[in-house]
């Protein structure tokens, strides 16, 4: 009588461990890919001169306008051009990405504020926000996955119901 339902939901188990592996392998691909273009140019010449200016200032302030403005223009031109994890590679944004687009969006920002003595992933976020018009879900998802990476003790309480 049970036989069945176990073997329902096992195939269901399977199945969701399937698609889990494909869709990580493609996570995993695309962090091996990710900003492969900053080793040509026009980036690596425009990143490369301007690496110490860029590390005193903070993302976005009047500064980083100025840098980006002056000096890497074309090298982030070029950048956002051919890699599809940034709103700007997108015809309507960030309203044509994907789940895994976004996946390595959060990601990089995670990456580039950790890098940063300014950096601050929940301010990039909030930032996003503005600059390329997060509806405001999806920046709260963005903000709970990065509690959820931040947080050890989330990987251990994995199935246990929220009660707080």
């Amino acid at each position: 009588m049970f036989l069945g339902h176990y073997l329902d939901v096992t195939r269901h188990k399977t199945l969701v461990f399937w698609y889990s592996v494909k869709f990580c392998g493609y996570v995993l691909y695309r962090a091996l890919v990710h900003d492969l273009s900053k080793y040509r140019d026009p980036e690596k010449s425009g990143f490369s001169l301007n690496r110490d200016r860029l590390k005193k200032i903070a993302y976005n302030d009047k500064q980083y306008a100025t840098v980006r403005e002056e000096s890497l223009k074309e090298a982030i031109s070029h950048h956002h051009k051919v890699n599809r994890h940034h709103p700007e590679y997108h015809k309507r944004g960030i309203r044509d990405m994907g789940l895994i687009d976004c996946t390595e969006m959060l990601l990089d920002w995670l990456a580039t504020a950790r890098a940063s003595k300014f950096g601050d992933v929940f301010v990039s976020i909030d930032k996003g926000k503005e600059r390329f018009d997060l509806p405001d879900e999806m920046a709260t998802i963005l903000k709970n996955t990065t509690k959820e990476a931040k947080n050890e003790r989330t990987r251990q309480n994995v199935g246990r119901r929220n009660r707080g």
